[in-house]
């Protein structure tokens, strides 16, 4: 299921079918068939669109390399020593930037624990220095990884009302064509969404689920408000294009954010005819094309795959 429309309790369900459906193209048409086809774990092709499951499955089989994670490490805690916040880091001095992260006690934790895969090691030690908030200590996880990006169809875009001056959050008037044209093929169309108040975002108040996105998630910035902005769609002040920073929470490039921990999100929209609820699903692309997955697993550890499977097995062997 790849969305549901649902009206407010007490009321009509909305006749938001009209306004939402969208062209069925052959070629569209072609497209999702195509995609449906079953792929090789981890095989990518540019321009395609993934379920976040398979995106998934690929972060999951990439195994961690003996040793791995204890080398990791043990460069980090040896780099974390010139750190230049180290010290204050682990119990900030002004209360008005609360940031307590005993890096290396954390860092030897993480060398204490046990990972599935190599993608849980790095995501763990990504969230781990986003806890600092600094620009300047930003932790990224091996270059296959960074090649991957998941989205939503939907950008979340704050501003303040006129006529109530409460802040509200709404569907930016932006949208990447290739998702408009996924949603197009299977009978939604999302640019009729536009400017669509949001209500809730997986049952919560958006500014909320934002900002607690936004502190654990992006580490740019000490500042909350700061934060909470990179997690909206912003757009850019030129005055000769129109140009727009896309939202860190609804665009998720692997390089700096977090996996998404579930396959969709459920919007609660205020439309002009009524309430409706929208369950999406986060989608996945990649900017490199991987053929198989060793091709994937070469650019993850950088060496010949033979001589990693090599090593496991003497590692296994106990040699």
């Amino acid at each position: 299921l790849l969305y549901a429309v649902a009206g407010e309790e007490g009321s009509e369900a909305p006749e938001v079918s009209a306004g939402l459906r969208g062209p069925e193209e052959k070629e569209e048409k072609e497209e999702e068939e195509e995609e449906e086809e079953e792929e090789e774990v981890c095989a990518f092709s540019r321009g395609r669109l993934y379920p976040w499951e398979a995106a998934l499955q690929c972060l999951q089989s990439v195994p961690l390399a003996p040793a791995e994670a204890n080398r990791t490490i043990a460069a980090l805690s040896k780099a974390a020593q010139l750190y230049a916040f180290l010290d204050i880091s682990t119990e900030s001095p002004d209360p008005r930037l609360p940031v307590r992260v005993d890096l290396l006690a954390e860092l030897k934790a993480v060398g204490g624990e046990d990972f599935a895969c190599a993608w849980r090691l790095h995501q763990r030690l990504m969230l781990l220095f986003k806890r600092l908030y600094d620009a300047h200590a930003e932790y990224y996880p091996p270059r296959c990884f960074q090649h991957l990006t998941l989205r939503l169809p939907l950008a979340p875009l704050s501003y303040v009302d006129a006529v109530t001056g409460q802040q509200v959050v709404a569907v930016a008037p932006d949208f990447d064509r290739d998702l408009v044209r996924h949603f197009n093929a299977r009978g939604l169309n999302i640019t009729a969404l536009a400017g669509a108040r949001i209500a809730a975002l997986d049952g919560q108040p958006p500014l909320l689920f934002l900002s607690a996105f936004a502190n654990t998630s992006i580490g740019v910035s000490k500042d909350s408000g700061t934060r909470l902005n990179l997690a909206l769609t912003s757009p850019q002040p030129r005055p000769d294009i129109r140009l727009v920073r896309p939202s860190h929470w609804q665009t998720r490039n692997l390089k700096y954010s977090p996996f998404p921990s579930k396959s969709n999100v459920t919007y609660s929209l205020v439309l002009p005819n009524g309430g409706a609820e929208l369950t999406l699903p986060w989608l996945a692309s990649s900017d490199v094309e991987f053929r198989t997955r060793r091709a994937f697993l070469q650019e993850c550890i950088g060496r010949d795959v033979d001589e990693l499977v090599e090593e496991w097995r003497r590692a296994a062997a106990g040699g």
